[in-house]
């Protein structure tokens, strides 16, 4: 038997964040936020789908500039590597059958073309293609 729990939250001092959509607990907080020293907790009151958690997630990436430069383009990771010397190395991986095309957000070097990459050109990266951009 699967069951779900979904709390009453009262906010004493939390900031809400998200609130349930339907039934009973329409309109009350179902994701809220503390601050608590130099960081904060949230706390999320609902058994979530996928969608839901997915939400969550970009809340807590968002506020700390942490969701990356193509956030909404499903199965295109990023990362960004620092090398000793302050290099920024930014890895761009299509995990798509198909390919995916974006505009680029910082300008630099094609590692693997050598091409020279501008700032709002159009990239595009083949099925479960890859560019590393040296910045």
């Amino acid at each position: 038997m699967r069951r779900l729990l979904f709390e009453l939250v009262i906010p004493q001092g939390a900031e809400v964040v998200g609130e349930y959509q339907a039934d009973f607990y329409a309109g009350t907080p179902a994701v809220t936020r503390n601050a608590y020293g130099d960081g904060e907790g949230w706390y999320v009151a609902a058994g979530l789908d996928q969608a839901g958690v997915s939400w969550v997630m970009r809340q807590v990436l968002d506020r700390h500039g942490l969701s990356g430069p193509y956030p909404d383009v499903p199965d295109l990771e990023t990362a960004t590597r620092v090398a000793p010397d302050g290099t920024r190395l930014l890895f761009l991986l299509n995990h798509n059958a198909v390919p995916v095309e974006v505009p680029a957000r910082v300008g630099g070097v094609d590692l693997l073309t050598g091409a020279r990459v501008e700032v709002g050109q159009n990239l595009i990266l083949e099925p479960r293609g890859v560019m590393i951009l040296r910045q």
